[in-house]
């Protein structure tokens, strides 16, 4: 089916398609044809339109009530509309249709009548009109490579227009176009995809912009681009299909040869091993890059282009001089720079750069190696000795080396132990034995000489030795077997553990389980943006336009993508020939005009490329073809032509010309040098830096096979593995071989390298660079005897030690990996950060501790940390940080020491001590606060209700009827209504607050900062929530009631008990009105109580009723009077 795409994008159709496309399609409309935007104006019309209505009156149709409402209609819900009655001017229009696209536009179509008001003119409807434009169609459908084709459903019924069968590849005269043959054309992957387009459309679907391949009948593969729609009738039933068709074959491959270029180029830079880029000159701004160069510079993973090359350097005076040899050479060769990196590390380079011409503006081409770690490895070994000498004096740990008791080295920790004034005085001693405990020294000794031989020993043991002063020393010794200046010896690491064997530690191991899981929930969702007009949409892809010159009246005309290419406003700009000359450069303005003065006289078409020039300046390069229209006397009467941007084009073509050019400039002004191979491995290039740092002459190896120059003490395993990726064709990176070859003597090199293949997918040879590595490997053999001997020093020792760099390990003996439950120090150097041993609420502070020692304020810095092992043990350590030196660069070393006993102690020891205060100030039964942590708590809030002048209430409650319940379901149900009353309160009260059993079934509410207002508002909440709540108690259920009495706190009263007793006597006055009711006191209530004394005796025996005992006729004494506990008053309270 023509102009089905394989991929269909959102919405019914696009605007992302060809002007022309556009026309065409309202052009072969038989009807008055326009696409109406969202404001109702008609961005794009046909001539028919043009002939039948105007702008004004456009708008006076839309305004009829039926074409409104129809509008409405088709943009939404997006339903097709057909209405019929008298439109337009006069109501000479009887019928209009109206079709929605995917873009919020519509497309309208109506019929026009012959007295309909149309403007004067010819007659659209004329043959000679419908012949001319007909005529017109096709030379833009020919010129542009468009096609235009209609199916009717209904028939079957098939058109093509000429453009079709040429794109198709059919002869028009002998092939009948039908739609089975034409969805065979269809590649076979994209045939069903066309076909699913097509019927989703037909189903009420959005129409189709795809883009597809065919199969012309001669074999030719060819691209196409496919736009389409549906017709349907007034009751949205599709009655036909409508598309075009554009053959894109040749704007695909010129795309397809751009971006190859540009890959190709991607590909040199990114091979490259070392740090390389593009700059601008003279001002060094970088315009390109590879991946290594953003680190180089230390941009944490920013891009380095846009930066500038100056403000890296270090020495003005070297930035200076680069620029006079940049002036007089045009180049440099492994020049020695000092660099600032972004992130503030200085580094030393050998670069090289070359100004060449980049994309017709001069640049700099420039590539470096890092080799600052290369110039301080002699430093740093010199540092070596000194630094293990610090780390070791730095420890807390006492480390001595002995060959037969005769000492040979000893740190401070060790001299400080047995009170020598200094590390000389030990080594100066003839012998240790006179330090050894006497009935230890034949064992010690025995041990010492199996160390020494090679025999078996106890590693781990616990002595007791003597200082100078005669007190007794007890220490954990560990013993390993070194070699000291070439001789077996031993070495001993010491930790005083004297405190510790004198106090016995209950160890006690807790686990906690910590461990909180984010969810992330996120949805991605993407809308593509509604376009423009469909076919205008069209044109302006294709960044193609048509226009027409009629030759007699000298008028213009540009479709809207003429003016895109121009960049003109068509609201301002008209176009005509007058002004054609200042719309090209000179010169191609005189040649254009000769084509075309010659293209008259001949009566012929003409192609021509030329250069125009917008009204900013910019020059863009365009191919025009033009065509003449001729009368019936064969007088040329107009030319016709399409205008295509063919910028990106030419700019492709310039790119791929300058990125050959560009490696070769690249290749010969790197440090390190690049290599060809043909199939047979042998050298068919190479960069003429080889010459520079090995002294060949690269035609010497041009030839030869790379085998005949690696020396044969090469890694074999390596050499085996290289062998076998050139064997399979695989790319690899850093094979590193020696060789005897170079000039220069004994050198080592590595090389990475891809396999290439032709564009049949032959295999044609490697191509790759070269590094010359050699002092590197020298680097690397020093400093790894370096660290042997540091190696042996600290992995002997008792405590944790551990070295970092921003809290990346450097280095970690046995000591410390144990202690986290991990098997030995490589275990924690291949952590990716130290912080993952750290509890994450401690992180915070070890950050800052570790800054101090960085800024310098603090030279060394202790604490006690908590420490989560693998199994999940807690466990703590006192830890010692110091500053040190590594690798020529400042880290921190941290010396640890396991204190996990003792702090287990004092948290159960805590623990406890919690406990106890707990049982002293909580009520057994219910876990509220007893009375006297009641009282004590209301002082406090009293005084403070003294200073602030807040709100303080306090509140007394009495279970109503108490002794009936014990009596009737027993003490049990008694414990389980007080402890019912407590949860059922409980929730009620705010945080401050605080309930309390003062004894029996009496109880009292602390409220601080409230008034008697909000007292009584809870207290009748607590009355009406007990009153709801059924006691459960067994098989029994039943109800309870409670009387409440509240006071407030005021300035007068010295101390709590005062307003809890007017609470209590706003209590007798509840009890006294009835029960289960809240009374609040007053100086008006309590003189009612006091006045009438059968109440207040009433009251009494009311209140002895509910605590089981005998009323006496008297009132119930206070807290208040009695300044005793109520708890016994009368019967036990239950």
């Amino acid at each position: 089916m023509p102009g089905v795409p394989a991929t269909a994008k959102s919405g019914r159709t696009t605007a992302n398609g060809d002007m022309s496309l556009a026309g065409a399609l309202l052009e072969t409309r038989a009807f008055p044809a326009a696409i109406l935007d969202r404001d109702g104006r008609a961005a794009l019309r046909n001539s028919l339109f043009d002939t039948a209505l105007t702008s004004e009156g456009l708008a006076g149709m839309l305004e009829h009530p039926a074409a409104a409402e129809a509008l409405d209609a088709a943009r939404d819900p997006g339903i097709p509309a057909t209405v019929t009655g008298e439109f337009g001017p006069g109501g000479g229009i009887r019928q209009l249709s109206f079709t929605p696209l995917a873009d919020g536009t519509v497309l309208l179509d109506f019929d026009a009548a012959t007295d309909g008001g149309a403007p004067e003119g010819d007659d659209p409807g004329s043959e000679a009109v419908i012949l001319q434009k007909s005529a017109m169609l096709a030379d833009a459908e020919r010129l542009a490579r468009i096609g235009h084709w209609r199916l009717v459903l209904e028939t079957g019924e098939l058109f093509w227009s000429d453009e079709i069968f040429r794109i198709y590849g059919f002869d028009r005269d002998s092939f009948e176009p039908s739609l089975e043959p034409a969805l065979a054309v269809y590649h076979e992957e994209d045939r069903g995809i066309v076909t699913a387009a097509v019927q989703h459309a037909i189903d009420g679907g959005p129409g189709w912009d795809l883009t597809v391949r065919l199969v012309r009948p001669d074999g030719e593969l060819r691209h196409v681009r496919a736009i389409g729609h549906v017709e349907a009738d007034s009751d949205g039933k599709a009655t036909a299909l409508f598309g075009v068709l554009q053959d894109i074959t040749e704007q695909r491959d010129a795309e397809l040869a751009r971006d190859r270029s540009e890959k190709r180029s991607r590909l040199f830079l990114e091979m490259l091993p070392i740090p390389a880029g593009i700059s601008s000159y003279p001002d060094g701004e970088i315009i390109a890059e590879n991946a290594r160069l953003p680190a180089a510079l230390g941009t944490d993973g920013r891009s380095a282009i846009g930066m500038r090359t100056a403000d890296f350097y270090i020495d003005d005076a070297e930035l200076a001089e680069n620029k006079v040899i940049f002036e007089r050479d045009g180049s440099y060769h492994n020049r020695e720079l000092h660099l600032r990196r972004l992130d503030g590390r200085e580094i030393t380079i050998f670069s090289s750069a070359l100004k060449f011409d980049y994309e017709g503006q001069p640049a700099v081409i420039f590539a470096f190696s890092d080799v600052t770690d290369i110039l301080q490895v002699r430093h740093s070994l010199q540092e070596s000795d000194a630094r293990y000498r610090a780390l070791i004096d730095g420890s807390l740990q006492g480390i001595l080396v002995h060959r037969n008791l005769v000492p040979l080295f000893a740190n401070d920790a060790f001299a400080t132990m047995y009170g020598f004034e200094s590390t000389g005085d030990v080594t100066a001693l003839p012998t240790l034995l006179d330090y050894i405990d006497p009935e230890m020294r034949e064992a010690v000794l025995a041990d010492s000489s199996a160390v020494v031989e090679g025999r078996d020993f106890v590693p781990s043991v616990r002595i007791w030795n003597t200082r100078l002063d005669g007190t007794p020393i007890c220490l954990d010794a560990l013993r390993k077997r070194i070699i000291w200046q070439g001789e077996p010896a031993v070495q001993v690491t010491l930790i005083d553990v004297t405190a510790q064997v004198t106090h016995e530690r209950e160890l006690l191991r807790s686990k906690e389980l910590v461990e909180e899981r984010a969810r992330q929930l996120g949805e991605a969702s993407a809308q593509l943006r509604e376009t423009n007009i469909l076919l205008e949409g069209a044109e302006r892809a294709a960044k193609l336009g048509h226009w027409r010159l009629d030759l007699e009246s000298g008028a213009m005309h540009w479709s809207a993508e003429m003016y895109r290419i121009h960049d003109r406003d068509p609201a301002t700009f008209v176009p005509d020939r007058e002004n054609a000359r200042e719309r090209y450069l000179p010169e191609d303005w005189m040649r254009l005009r000769a084509v075309v003065e010659k293209a008259i006289e001949e009566s012929e078409g003409y192609e021509f490329d030329a250069r125009l020039v917008r009204p900013n300046g910019e020059i863009r390069h365009v191919h025009t073809i033009g065509m003449l229209e001729l009368d019936w006397q064969g007088k040329a009467i107009a030319i016709f032509g399409i205008l295509q941007d063919v910028t990106e084009q030419r700019r492709a073509e310039e790119a791929a010309r300058r990125s050959e050019q560009r490696f070769r400039d690249f290749a010969d002004a790197s440090v390190d040098w690049f290599w060809e191979m043909d199939s047979d491995l042998r050298f068919t290039y190479l960069s003429s830096s080889i010459h520079e740092r090995w002294g060949i002459d690269p035609t010497e190896l041009l030839g030869r096979s790379r085998f005949e120059i690696i020396d044969a003490t090469t890694d074999a395993a390596a050499l085996i593995a290289h062998q076998d990726d050139l064997s399979n064709r695989r790319p690899f990176k850093d094979f590193a071989y020696r060789t005897n070859r170079s000039a220069t003597g004994e050198r080592w090199c590595s090389i990475s390298g891809k396999p290439v293949f032709d564009e049949d997918g032959a295999f044609v040879g490697y191509r790759g660079t070269a590094r010359d590595i050699t002092e590197e490997r020298r680097a690397q053999n020093a400093l790894r005897d370096s660290e042997s001997r540091f190696r042996d020093l600290i992995e002997g020792s008792i405590q944790g030690i551990l070295i970092h760099r921003d809290m990346k390990p450097l280095f970690a003996n046995d000591s410390f990996a144990r202690f986290f439950g991990y098997r030995d120090g490589s275990e924690i150097e291949a952590l990716p950060s130290a912080s993952i041993l750290i509890e994450p609420s401690d992180r915070a502070g070890v950050a800052e501790a570790t800054a101090r020692l960085l800024a310098g304020t603090e030279t060394t810095n202790r604490t006690r940390l908590r420490y989560r092992a693998q199994s999940g043990q807690v466990k703590y350590a006192d830890v010692l940080r110091r500053m040190t030196n590594w690798h020529g660069e400042p880290a921190v070393q941290v010396t640890m020491f396991d204190v996990t006993p003792q702090v287990e102690y004092e948290q159960k020891l805590e623990h406890t001590n919690r406990e106890l205060t707990r049982l002293a100030t909580t009520d057994s039964l219910t876990d509220l606060a007893n009375r006297r942590h009641f009282m004590d708590t209301g002082e406090a809030e009293l005084i403070r209700h003294h200073r602030y002048r807040t709100g303080l209430s306090l509140v007394m409650l009495d279970i109503d009827h108490f002794k009936r319940i014990n009596d009737r379901f027993g003490h049990d149900a008694g414990d389980e209504a007080l402890r019912s009353f407590a949860r059922t309160i409980s929730p009620m009260l705010r945080q401050c607050d605080m309930l309390s059993r003062l004894g029996g079934e009496e109880f009292a509410i602390l409220l601080p900062n409230t008034r008697l207002d909000g007292a009584r508002v809870l207290a009748e909440r607590i009355r009406e929530r007990i009153a709801a709540t059924p006691i459960v108690h067994g098989a029994h259920r039943f109800d309870m009631t409670v009387s409440i009495g509240i006071a407030e706190a005021t300035r007068t009263h010295s101390n709590i008990q005062t307003p809890l007793g007017l609470a209590d006597r706003a209590l007798y006055a509840a009890k006294n009105g009835g029960r289960n009711r809240v009374e609040v006191f007053s100086a008006l209530l309590d003189a009612g109580v006091e006045a009438s004394g059968a109440p207040r005796e009433q009251a009494a025996a009311r209140l002895a009723a509910d605590h089981g005992a005998q009323s006496s006729g008297k009132p119930r004494a206070t807290a208040a009077e009695t300044g005793g506990d109520r708890q016994k008053s009368g019967t036990r309270r239950r």
